[in-house]
């Protein structure tokens, strides 16, 4: 087991990529806190874990809230005495839009979540990552950070935000805890419907014939190379971001 004994966060776990990172660290041996503002969606990710014999607790966060960031920390201490692992995949997306239509409250709200809310869960864990000597934190960009596409400027910012920031920290919390960024690209999960209005198979399968792959990243996907990088496989491995995107990004099409 890559992670036995290890006690690792994961935010956004009730579905998607936290999910599939939450089910998949378990099955490797950690203790999973499994963090959303999708209480029910977290209980059900910790009962599935349970339910094939491994270990986990559920809470609800809204990782821009700071007391209840505080409070996921807690949990984790209180439960098993350790924190030794933070993914940090909780994140807001955005659909495409004229800059004009966008209110300032919903980009607010994109980098209290992207971007504070990464921050503040940094900021908490980091006390109890640094008492183990070989913490482990992910955070979560993405493609548009490098490849930002028209309409969504707060978002692709966001998540550059998010790059710059891995890297920031990953000096300051050297040598006792690395801090790498995992970069996805369009992925299967349930927050594509807000990526991309009437996202079905169809439009899948055309999104994804556009890529140098031609594959659409699945969840498991981002939850294998979260492992990798969680692991003792990436102990040299720190302030850097890693894409998994199906060549997306250097893309520029078939045509």
């Amino acid at each position: 087991m890559l992670l036995k004994n290890k006690v690792a966060i994961i935010t956004g776990a009730a579905s998607g990529m936290g999910q599939a990172s939450a089910k998949l660290f378990a099955k490797e041996g950690a203790c999973i806190v499994a963090a959303d503002l999708n209480l029910e969606g977290a209980k059900a990710t910790a009962a599935e874990i349970t339910a094939v014999g491994g270990k986990a607790v559920a809470i609800g966060v809204d990782i821009a809230d700071e007391t209840q960031v505080q409070a996921m920390v807690k949990l984790a201490v209180d439960t098993y005495s350790k924190i030794d692992i933070l993914f940090c995949v909780a994140g807001v997306p955005e659909a495409s839009q004229s800059i004009t239509e966008i209110p300032l409250s919903q980009g607010q709200r994109i980098f209290a979540v992207n971007v504070l809310g990464t921050w503040l869960c940094c900021k908490y864990a980091y006390p109890e990552l640094k008492k183990t000597g070989n913490g482990v934190i992910l955070t979560v960009g993405s493609g548009a950070a490098i490849r930002p596409r028209g309409g969504t400027a707060l978002y692709s910012s966001s998540k550059g935000a998010i790059v710059t920031m891995t890297k920031a920290l990953a000096n300051e919390f050297a040598p006792e805890v690395r801090v790498n960024c995992v970069m996805p690209g369009g992925t299967d999960t349930p927050m594509m419907g807000q990526f991309i209005p009437g996202f079905n198979e169809e439009i899948k399968k055309n999104v994804a014939a556009s890529y140098p792959l031609e594959k659409f990243v699945l969840p498991e996907d981002v939850a294998e190379l979260g492992l990798f990088l969680a692991s003792d496989k990436g102990s040299k491995m720190t302030g850097a971001e890693y894409l998994i995107d199906s060549g997306l990004v250097v893309s520029r099409g078939k045509n």
